[in-house]
């Protein structure tokens, strides 16, 4: 089975501009392997091993000046002299939280089941009532649900 490696294109990565800085020529965002294949930031090229091999000497001097890299297709960087891949970094644990549950929920505190001192507890739900609202006048009969449904559109449609 062959073995395939991702050549990236790293002509705009912070981590080789010092390379590129001691470059005297600026060699461009593109790059060119083997005047065949067309690197371009953000889309690698994939090549099997022979490949890598027949462009070894070129990959080795763009590589050298900081506008190329060779990775596993896991993302693992390649020692071109020896082919090896170098090791990945462990990844960080994932958070593992827990499932909500009612059952992990804190209990309610008892003083928020009694009845505040000074006031008459509400045993039956016929004796609760609202108070009227604030600018209500008492005496009106109650809104109903077919007083509030209206026709016409709260705003105009504007013509233009």
């Amino acid at each position: 089975m062959p073995t395939f490696y991702k050549v990236v294109n790293t002509c705009r990565s912070r981590s080789t501009r010092n390379l590129r800085m001691r470059n005297p020529t600026h060699e461009g965002l593109t790059q060119y392997i083997g005047g065949v294949h067309r690197l371009i930031r953000g889309q690698p090229v994939v090549l099997e091993e022979h490949r890598v091999k027949e462009l070894l000497q070129e990959l080795k001097d763009k590589k050298s000046i900081g506008l190329l890299t060779v990775t596993t297709m896991h993302g693992a960087e390649v020692d071109l002299d020896t082919m090896e891949a170098a090791p990945m970094p462990p990844s960080s644990p994932k958070p593992n939280f827990p499932l909500d549950s009612v059952s992990r929920d804190d209990p309610p505190p008892a003083a928020a089941l009694e009845p505040l001192p000074g006031t008459v507890p509400i045993t039956d739900q016929s004796e609760f009532k609202l108070p009227p609202s604030v600018g209500v006048d008492p005496s009106s009969p109650p809104v109903t649900e077919a007083d509030s449904v209206n026709d016409e559109p709260k705003y105009k449609k504007r013509r233009r």
